[in-house]
């Protein structure tokens, strides 16, 4: 029987305007030893160097553009964990993160692939599905938004979290792909009011399957 990476909860979503140089999203509730936590980043500002000043997170991915940047951090909670305090330096544009908990995720290196996109003003999020090469993988898809809107679920995903924030106007959306065979995950287009946006999609790779040798005694 496969075991499927899933989804268990969120931590509070952070947001803010210019001149900071962090974010900290809160970590979710009810942790569990063992579970994997990811968090997302999103900046409207050019950026080169994220990083995470907190102990035991692990950068995934980063991605600088003209358009917005983002990056993803990982761990596993051990009872020792701590909100990550992703540092990006100056902003002269809106910023946003949250961090997630999924569960029976693999024990070790549990991200395999990403792609990521931004754009400066536009009305319609896109981003090409990516292709998974393990079997059971989830393929996580978050999306950030510098406006106050209900971003919608993408086509062949299941929706996960959702905040529209004001004071700055701002919102996100998590929602995930199960892939039971590897293969391409669906490409991602939504439709929302014209503002700076970032997508960003993961594959989380499930716990291997393992083969048990059976003996077989003849009479």
């Amino acid at each position: 029987m496969a075991v499927i990476p899933t989804y268990v909860s969120a931590g509070t979503y952070v947001k803010g305007t210019t001149n900071s140089t962090s974010c900290t999203p809160g970590l979710p509730g009810s942790r569990v030893n063992g579970n994997l936590l990811i968090a997302v980043a999103y900046t409207q500002d050019t950026n080169t160097s994220f990083t995470c000043t907190t102990s035991g997170w692990t950068r995934a991915a980063a991605f600088p553009s003209g358009n917005g940047s983002m990056a993803v951090f990982w761990r596993y909670v051990d009872g020792a964990e701590s909100a990550p305090v992703i540092a990006f330096g100056a902003t002269s544009g809106q910023w946003q993160g949250q961090c997630f908990q999924y569960t029976t995720t693999k024990a070790t290196s549990p991200i395999l692939g990403s792609s990521f996109a931004t754009r400066a003003a536009n009305t319609t999020v896109v981003l090409a599905g990516i292709t998974t090469t393990q079997l059971n993988s989830l393929v996580l898809t978050w999306i950030g938004v510098a406006n106050t809107q209900t971003i919608p679920t993408p086509s062949g995903y299941t929706g996960r979290v959702a905040n529209a924030g004001t004071s700055p106007a701002s919102s996100d959306m998590l929602a995930d792909q199960y892939l039971a065979a590897p293969g391409t995950s669906t490409a991602i287009s939504d439709t929302i009011t014209s503002s700076g946006w970032g997508v960003v999609s993961l594959e989380l790779l499930a716990i291997p399957i393992t083969g048990r040798a059976q003996s077989c005694i003849i009479p």
